[in-house]
């Protein structure tokens, strides 16, 4: 009886509370995937600390324009299941994406600016690896 009287929590509610646990612990990595959410929360730009996001199925539509310059450390992004159907240009100037999974979206071409993440991934060997 007691769990039927508290309020329900939305999934934005649900996001934004990890992020601010996020924000507070200094993760590395922030789980949102399976939340329904409307877009990316602009919250979640503000941690800049971030080596790993995880947004699967959250259908999101539209990933912001300023992502990748906002979360200079993300290495690892998850973004597969979702409605978008493209990627933003600012892809080109991270340095440190390693891992991009897109599975799942509409998305049938990628940025040129693709290119300039492997170019410039900072070491033999760094290359980002895409699955679409």
């Amino acid at each position: 009886e007691y769990f039927r009287s508290m309020p329900k929590l939305t999934s934005t509610e649900i996001a934004e509370s990890r992020v601010a646990e996020s924000d507070m612990s200094g993760g590395q990595f922030l789980d949102l995937a399976r939340l329904k959410l409307p877009n990316v929360l602009p919250s979640i730009l503000t941690l800049g600390h971030l080596e790993g996001l995880f947004l699967e199925d959250t259908q999101i539509d539209k990933l912001p324009d300023n992502m990748f310059t906002q979360l200079p450390s993300l290495t690892y992004l998850d973004v597969r299941k979702n409605f978008l159907t493209s990627i933003p240009e600012s892809i080109g100037e991270h340095r440190k994406l390693q891992t991009l999974l897109l599975a799942g979206n509409s998305i049938f071409s990628l940025p040129i600016e693709l290119g300039e993440v492997c170019a410039c991934g900072g070491g033999v060997g760094v290359c980002l690896s895409v699955c679409l």
